[in-house]
């Protein structure tokens, strides 16, 4: 049964960590957070005030928002990678990174409902997520494969299946957007969250990364300025297009986590991983790299190593390069990439 959004209760002690704490505990046994009956829903409450939308949000609006919120905690798998607190995890670093640099501040000033856009796909980024990866549903003509193309399968169907319940059953457009004066608006939300959950696909990773670096990161025009005013300077699709960087920060942000704190999501990845190698050998299919229980997995130097020179380390520093604000978090990146290379297996 869902939760209501009265129900929803955020420990004094999270309160003002919340959307501002990049290394906030979300996986282990002590983690306040994790035991929290909707950590999910707790960080969506406490994240609007980190993003400026206390005071903007209609009272009705958060009411729904917090309803759309439950349902979407309670489509995700409870263990594993991919999981509640995985969903939860990567909405508050996502909220902490647009709060930490400005851009939360900056959407205010121009359109605060696309904060309550980027919230919305930091939640339903993994929604119903297989815990396979996409490529097992291509192979196996999965009907999730069959639906979308086998183009972004599990990101497109966590689209459609948290647009359905947003639009069918919550009516959150009803209450942001009212009548039909708006509909530029809600296309804009919509369009905003779609393309940043599209771009956690790691097949977009090089292209995304690679168009940042060249249209922001490397532009002179934002050298040395303050978010605000870059934000005003930027066009509407380097500003989605930072929103898209954004999201995949946080997606990878277990990375950036304290060392002890990354090895336990590490270690969640490569149970997963392994279920669906064992998966694989049961359907008669060549299991796929990093899935074989019979070798080193994810949880391996060599692996991890290769992982961040090639897809961590340079997100982050183009990432940093523009935001200085997250500096922290390249910091423990190269301390944790530091830490596997001293791992002898």
């Amino acid at each position: 049964m869902v939760m209501k959004p009265c129900e929803i209760s955020v420990p004094q002690e999270l309160q003002s960590r919340i959307g501002s704490d990049f290394f906030l505990d979300t996986v282990s046994d002590e983690s306040l957070l994790a035991r929290c009956q909707s950590p999910m829903g707790a960080i969506c409450l406490q994240s609007l005030e980190a993003l400026g939308l206390s005071s903007l949000m209609p009272t009705k609006g958060v009411d729904k928002l917090a309803e759309f919120v439950l349902h979407i905690e309670g489509g995700y798998p409870d263990t594993l990678y991919h999981c509640k607190l995985h969903g939860a995890d990567v909405t508050h670093r996502l909220v902490t990174i647009l709060n930490r640099t400005g851009i939360a501040q900056a959407i205010n000033e121009q359109d605060w409902v696309l904060n309550v856009a980027m919230l919305i796909a930091g939640a339903v980024h993994d929604y119903r997520h297989p815990q396979v990866n996409n490529n097992f549903l291509v192979q196996q003509e999965s009907s999730m494969a069959l639906q979308f193309n086998d183009q972004a399968v599990a990101e497109n169907f966590a689209l459609r299946e948290s647009r359905k319940l947003l639009c069918e059953q919550i009516d959150l457009r009803g209450v942001l957007f009212g009548n039909d004066s708006h509909k530029d608006r809600w296309r804009k939300f919509g369009s905003t969250v779609i393309q940043s959950v599209l771009a956690t696909d790691m097949s977009q990773h090089f292209q995304i990364l690679g168009r940042f670096t060249t249209i922001i990161a490397e532009n002179p025009k934002y050298k040395n300025k303050c978010t605000s005013v870059m934000w005003k300077e930027m066009s509407d699709e380097q500003r989605l297009l930072t929103l898209q960087m954004a999201i995949k920060v946080a997606d990878l942000g277990h990375n950036s986590l304290p060392i002890e704190l990354s090895k336990q999501w590490v270690q969640r990845l490569q149970d997963e991983f392994f279920r669906q190698g064992d998966e694989e050998a049961r359907l008669g299919m060549r299991i796929s790299p990093l899935m074989d229980r019979r070798k080193p997995g994810v949880f391996s130097g060599q692996a991890q190593v290769g992982f961040f020179e090639i897809i961590v380390i340079p997100l982050y520093e183009a990432w940093v390069q523009m935001f200085p604000q997250c500096q922290c978090l390249l910091d423990q990146v190269k301390a944790n990439y530091n830490y596997w290379k001293s791992v002898k297996y």
